[in-house]
């Protein structure tokens, strides 16, 4: 078999920027670079030395393509309106998706005029979705994202620029981050989705627990979702009951004006609470594998990466019901329902040794769920059914 002749594969993300999105896009170009001419269709990012860098990835020059297709300018200055900011490259999408065998959307619903497939990993635009997992945010955001006529307009300008429609998206062939999503899926868009776990390419070096530091990570952008406030009253009261207990916050800033807002919980919390930031990914490695605890803040979170990078590197993570990373856990032990639920579940752990040795033990099976080799056998597995299967095209029934 030629180049030429190789399936032609495009896979499509809005925007790479360094989250667990952007882990799953270029695993994806991993998984299929050998067996299939591949094209990387993007908003903007792509710059392999750095993402091999950071993700583990090993994409050379020339075994990809990639198409950067940017969002107009004002959009960089605003950094909001993510439904109206990528309608060019969904129009871009559409006009080229007869160059390709299958269209591959790993992020969002993408309507591509044809039949392709769509990998949820993000709410779609709809403010049912955005309620169910940000909540509601507050001031302006909160508002915005309600279901009022407003809204309604946008996502309405959003469709007609994008040529989206949802029988376009409601024809492709669609995987989920999680079981959660997939039922949100379901239940939202009438969509039936299989469920497809993102890999964690990152390793960690080994250190015995005994070893380790009495103190908590919490890992991810830093924004309204995550409740900082909430992981730190938590903790706090956890202390209050004699356990000396840290807590470092890694993590991009996502929401600057939300951090603002925390400036006075962390500055009277600031002999135990570090905010590290956005850290390089050796320093992210030294405090996950020299911490034993883990705690994470949002509600509802479709899958949870940095829930499952804190399980992969050994450390013992509570989440909140809901979403997701109750799947990564997978323990009632593990998932609270508020802040005295965590408090209780919590300080149990840290007063039993068995406990611990028993979920560390749980955990270290758990974390085999979400290996490089194992995404990308999956992504193999539903590109070449998509393209073995060439089933007609259908109008909207949405069951593949």
């Amino acid at each position: 078999m030629t180049p030429r002749s190789l399936p032609k594969v495009a896979l499509v993300h809005p925007y790479l920027w360094w989250g667990g999105s952007e882990a799953c896009a270029l695993w994806a170009v991993e998984a299929l670079k050998k067996d299939h001419d591949v094209t990387l269709i993007t908003g903007g990012g792509g710059r392999l030395e750095e993402k091999n860098s950071h993700y583990g990835t090993e994409i050379r020059r020339g075994e990809v393509t990639i198409v950067e297709v940017p969002f107009p300018r004002v959009f960089g200055k605003i950094g909001h309106f993510f439904a109206l900011r990528d309608y060019r490259l969904a129009r871009y999408c559409r006009r080229n998706a007869d160059r390709y065998d299958v269209m591959f959307s790993i992020y969002n619903p993408m309507d591509f005029g044809t039949r392709g497939i769509q990998y949820i990993l993000d709410p779609n635009f709809t403010s049912k979705w955005l309620k169910l997992c940000a909540g509601d945010p507050p001031g302006v955001k909160g508002a915005f994202y309600g279901d009022s006529l407003l809204r309604k307009l946008y996502l309405g300008l959003a469709d007609r620029l994008s040529g989206r429609t949802a029988e376009g998206i409601r024809k492709n062939l669609t995987v989920a981050d999680s079981d959660w999503t997939a039922r949100a899926t379901r239940e939202v868009l009438g969509i039936a989705a299989a469920t497809l776990y993102p890999p964690v390419p990152w390793d960690y070096p080994h250190q015995d627990w005994s070893g380790r530091e009495d103190g908590f990570i919490c890992l991810g952008r830093i924004n309204f979702e995550k409740r900082l406030e909430d992981i730190i009253a938590v903790l706090s009261t956890v202390r209050a009951k004699g356990r000396k207990i840290h807590l470092h916050v890694l993590g991009a800033v996502g929401d600057r004006k939300y951090l603002r807002n925390l400036g006075s919980v962390l500055d009277k919390n600031a002999d135990w609470v570090f905010l590290e930031g956005r850290v390089t990914n050796r320093r992210k490695a030294e405090l996950l594998s020299s911490h034993k605890y883990g705690i994470h803040g949002r509600a509802n979170e479709p899958f949870g990466i940095a829930v499952a990078e804190m399980v992969k590197a050994g450390c013992v993570v509570w989440v909140p019901a809901g979403g997701g990373q109750t799947e990564i856990v997978g323990h009632e032990g593990l998932i609270y329902s508020g802040r005295d639920d965590a408090v209780a579940k919590i300080v149990q752990v840290i007063e039993n040794g068995q406990a611990q040795v028993d979920l560390r033990e749980h955990l270290g099976k758990r974390a085999e769920m979400f290996s490089v080799d194992r995404y990308m056998s999956e992504i193999r597995a539903v590109v070449s059914g998509f393209l073995g299967s060439r089933m007609p095209e259908r109008d909207g029934s949405g069951e593949d």
